[in-house]
């Protein structure tokens, strides 16, 4: 800061005046008191705040600068620290190099002495070897030696050992030859008391061989004879038993075709009395209708419910009976037949001027029913 130049202060012209003219968009001139002193303490409470910042900042360089000095110093006694180590490094080099040398010295010294030693002990060794060859080739001749007679006594052995056997093998041979000859007598003895006993075995048991042949050929003509009769036995119960079957359908048989014959008959009488009690419900339906008829005639002297009622009911069982009557149950049920007699009779009750020819009709009603 102190090594800046202070610079000249800039005079403001007419351009930066006019700059200033105007605050927050209004001319200096026409701002009233009030603003302008609030305008003035915001700018001091500025150049406060400015002032503080830069005593801050200047606090912080002095400090910057305080500790860059401490650092150089630090560094600059380091460095001398460094030349020191580096000196006595080098120093210490000298001395590892000259006692390195000193030590090479003494190790050429050793090895020296060492191959002394060495030369010597193998000139020793050397002639030791040479005594030991010479008292071993010693004990291998020896050896040889002992090897060869045993040799000898190996193969004397094998030649007595192989006249003992031949000499065994030719006992052997003689002795065989004679048990052979005592087997051989033996055994023509032993064969020729074999065959006598075979021959008697033989012929006891053909003995036995044909009495049983002949006990089972005797068994075997009794079975034969016996199965003969059961068969002969067998064979006449069927043919009863089949005879009798035979009889017994032809007389089923006659009796069928005689039943048959009857239900013809029955069959035929049945179409003829159909045909008549069809004949006769045509004249009791003509009888109806001429009843009908003169029903229809004196309905009007009746009560007009009572005869609506009555036609109504009497129609219904006009045609249920008349319905009957055509189908044939008429004759299983008679029950119709009263039902009828009773529609008469209320109607008789009921029309005035009609009793003689209801009773008329009931009774001629009654009559042809008996007929049938």
């Amino acid at each position: 800061m102190d090594s800046k130049k202070k610079q000249p202060a800039k005079k403001m012209g007419k351009k930066q005046f006019k700059n200033y003219t105007l605050l927050n968009g209004v001319p200096i001139t026409d701002m009233p008191k009030e603003q302008l002193e609030n305008h003035f303490l915001q700018l001091q409470q500025v150049v406060e705040h400015e002032r503080e910042e830069r005593n801050y900042y200047q606090l912080e360089r002095d400090k910057i600068q305080l500790f860059w000095e401490v650092t150089k110093q630090q560094m600059e006694e380091k460095d001398a620290l460094l030349q020191l180590k580096d000196s006595e490094v080098d120093e210490a080099a000298l001395n590892h190099l000259a006692e390195i040398k000193l030590f090479k010295q003494k190790m050429k010294h050793i090895m020296f002495e060492c191959q002394q030693y060495i030369d010597e002990r193998m000139k020793e060794k050397t002639s030791e070897k040479l005594i030991l060859e010479e008292e071993h080739l010693v004990e291998v001749n020896h050896l040889e030696d002992e090897a060869n007679k045993l040799k000898d006594q190996f193969f004397q052995l094998q030649i007595d050992n192989g006249n003992a056997i031949i000499n065994q093998r030719l006992k052997h041979a003689e002795d065989l030859c004679s048990l052979h000859q005592q087997y051989q007598k033996e055994t023509d003895i032993l064969k020729s008391k074999e065959v006598a006993e075979i021959g008697a075995i033989r012929h006891r048991l053909e003995r036995d061989r044909e009495k049983a042949i002949q006990e089972i050929q005797k068994k075997k003509d009794m079975h034969i004879e016996h199965l003969i009769q059961m068969h002969e036995e067998m064979f006449q119960q069927m043919k009863n038993y089949y005879n009798d079957i035979i009889k017994n359908d032809i007389l089923l048989i006659k009796s069928l075709k005689d039943k048959i014959k009857d239900l013809l008959r029955k069959e035929c009488h049945y179409i003829e009395t159909i045909k008549n009690l069809e004949a006769k419900n045509d004249v009791l339906s003509s009888a109806f209708n001429d009843f009908l008829q003169i029903k229809s005639r004196h309905l009007k002297k009746v009560d007009s419910k009572d005869v609506f009622y009555f036609q109504k009911k009497q129609e219904e069982k006009s045609q249920k009976i008349l319905h009957d009557n055509l189908s044939g149950k008429s004759l299983t049920k008679p029950q119709n037949w009263k039902i009828l007699e009773n529609d008469l009779l209320y109607f008789q009750q009921t029309v005035d001027g009609v009793p003689n020819i209801s009773s008329h009709f009931v009774n001629d009603h009654w009559k042809r029913r008996n007929s049938w």
